[in-house]
């Protein structure tokens, strides 16, 4: 079965069709269970080669709606379409093609029983890339642009820097080409300098791979340095969106204005 990986015929890279998820509250044993909605009637699209930032403080539902974008979570209402083509519709062998996470801590996102050579070869192996020069090029490649040398894939995680293992799990999530990576707090872990690198290889990659990221944070000056469309998200809900410059700097909502105020003065 083929999956196309590119429609032509859309913009989008990503739209999101009145997304509501709701989980069960309460106990079901001493009272009547009721559900509460982590993410309610939520709507946007993000334009091939766009980077949206998605802004909210904790418990706003940003991760809910990442792991639904992912396919990692079913939406109770709604539907995710990436590329033209419905979630649903899109066997979860071929999801990893076209987007792939990358986390907060990449220490936790690494197997550190592997070396790095081993943790990027894997998901070639996997999808069928068999070929082993072609492996291998896809891998010194990916490291080239991460910025991580050829002859240190030998060594396992732990003997890497915050930041390098930041690099490596952007490697890993983009060993398979794909064309979405949705980025939840990427840089939040990591010292201001370094902050500053990784920003810096996540905008030269998307230029040089011709990428779409959904760049979750909290962090308004990052959103500023790296994102072209904001969402900001409240209770569950977007509350605002737009440009990148005239929802930070012009915010019509209360609660982006408060945000945008505390973060930006």
């Amino acid at each position: 079965m083929s999956i196309p990986l590119r429609n032509n015929k859309t913009e989008c890279a990503v739209e999101c069709q009145s997304l509501t998820k709701y989980y069960a509250s309460g106990s079901r044993i001493f009272s009547k269970s009721t559900e509460v909605a982590a993410v309610s009637n939520v709507s946007f699209q993000i334009k091939i080669g766009a980077c949206t930032a998605l802004v909210g403080e904790s418990g706003s539902g940003k991760s809910t709606l990442a792991k639904m974008i992912l396919g990692i979570v079913r939406p109770s209402e709604g539907q995710v379409v990436l590329m033209g083509k419905p979630l649903d519709l899109i066997p979860r062998k071929f999801r990893a093609k076209i987007i792939q996470p990358v986390f907060q801590d990449p220490a936790g996102s690494l197997n550190p029983k592997h070396s790095i050579q081993s943790i990027l070869e894997r998901p070639l192996v996997v999808n069928n890339v068999n070929d082993p020069y072609e492996r291998q090029k896809r891998i010194n490649r990916i490291l080239e642009l991460v910025r991580i040398p050829e002859h240190m894939t030998g060594r396992k995680p732990s003997s890497f820097s915050g930041g390098q293992q930041q690099r490596i799990a952007i490697a890993r999530a983009l060993i398979l080409e794909p064309q979405i990576v949705v980025l939840d707090e990427p840089t939040s872990a990591l010292d201001v300098s370094i902050q500053a690198q990784i920003l810096q290889i996540l905008k030269d990659l998307q230029t040089e791979l011709k990428l779409t990221y959904l760049f979750i944070t909290h962090d308004l000056a990052v959103v500023n340095a790296v994102s072209d469309e904001v969402l900001v998200m409240f209770k569950g809900s977007i509350v605002e969106q737009g440009a990148t410059e005239q929802v930070l700097f012009n915010p019509q909502h209360d609660y982006t204005k408060v945000l945008t105020a505390s973060a930006l003065m």
